[in-house]
């Protein structure tokens, strides 16, 4: 109900209560709500505006597409210019709960309007499952290879963040085939978002843990007066490593893109963020009592960055809950309430002006 305020606050759809139907402001198009599908189109409709920020004069609904001597209707087509001339996304929808056999055919349909209008995506949504692929032109009818986690948002398909994200997912597609729980897991973004990070603690844990065991002669030499005077150990250099590369990881995955742009710090609040990512991290290694952190365990290990990394790989669990929990606030307080940048002037808005 959020996006659809702020949708008719920022003029991009009308909704009409008395009748229960919506009217697309910039395409002049009315459809009624009564229909379980225009539900999910609406909220697709708006997703697209708000969520992957595409600029709304780009999203035509109910487009008709020439097919041959048949002219046909996609539910969404999401432009790449502002003339509306080059198709870039396909997007179509059902109401929920369709078969599986139903929704493959919207998912034939979406690739059968992608090859007649040489649209790059295809998104396929009854609201609650979702299926995104990527188009190759020399072969239309691939629906494995091409397989994506999410759609681009605006501007972002030749960025480092989704690349990473679109090969990842694709790496680990074929096995997670014969694993459907697994396969399921990786398409919600709420996990692949906390893998992501996780992957980068973990190395930036390994770099920093080999490192320490290579030149633990000059970090010695720097922590040496703490050593002798102030019970420090191995806990200490343990806890700096973690912390830091808690840290790193969440700039990391900012930078890349992966994750969304409501937990991505800013300066003033980079610190307290990994704080509160290092208390699982610092609470698993705290249990490891002085039989763990000594030198006569240190020198007795034939893998002496085991020293680190085993508290680090224990408490990691907790750490993804963490992770978990800060990205599904973030997206329960901020995920609906994004601004969209609109224009002020728009070729398709006079007419439907003037309509």
């Amino acid at each position: 109900m959020k996006r659809i305020a702020k949708a008719t606050k920022d003029r991009i759809i009308y909704l009409n209560k008395k009748n229960n139907s919506v009217t697309y402001l910039l395409s002049g198009k009315t459809r009624s709500l009564n229909n379980p599908e225009e539900e999910v189109q609406l909220d697709t409709y708006l997703s697209l505006v708000y969520d992957y920020h595409y600029p709304a004069e780009r999203i035509s609904v109910c487009q008709p597409v020439k097919m041959g001597s048949a002219t046909k209707e996609a539910d969404i087509i999401v432009y790449a210019d502002d003339a509306c001339n080059a198709p870039y996304l396909i997007v179509e929808c059902k109401k929920k709960g369709v078969s599986s056999n139903v929704f493959e055919g919207a998912v034939d349909q979406g690739f059968s309007y992608a090859s007649a209008t040489m649209a790059k995506f295809i998104w396929v949504t009854d609201g609650d499952n979702n299926a995104y692929y990527e188009v190759f032109p020399h072969a239309i009818g691939e629906r494995d290879e091409n397989i994506l986690p999410d759609i681009p948002s605006h501007n972002s398909e030749q960025k480092v963040g989704y690349k990473f994200r679109k090969q990842f997912y694709r790496l680990f597609n074929a096995p997670l085939k014969m694993a459907p729980f697994l396969k399921y897991l990786f398409q919600k973004p709420l996990f692949t978002q906390t893998l992501a990070y996780s992957v980068l603690f973990v190395a930036f844990m390994v770099l920093f843990s080999k490192l320490s065991v290579m030149y633990f002669s000059e970090v010695y030499k720097v922590l040496r007066y703490f050593w002798e005077n102030h019970g420090a150990d191995f806990g200490w250099i343990y806890n700096t490593m973690a912390f830091v590369s808690s840290g790193l990881a969440m700039v990391v995955s900012s930078r890349l893109q992966l994750l969304p742009k409501s937990v991505r710090p800013k300066r003033s609040t980079l610190f307290w963020l990994t704080v509160l990512l290092f208390i699982p991290i610092w609470f698993v290694g705290a249990e490891y009592r002085s039989v763990w952190w000594n030198w006569q365990h240190y020198s007795d290990m034939n893998h002496k960055a085991w020293i680190y990394l085993e508290p680090m790989f224990f408490g990691l669990p907790l750490q993804m809950i963490v992770v978990a929990v800060i990205l599904w606030l973030s997206q329960l307080r901020f995920g609906h309430t994004k601004t969209a940048q609109l224009p002020q002037k728009s070729s398709r808005k006079r007419k439907a002006k003037s309509a």
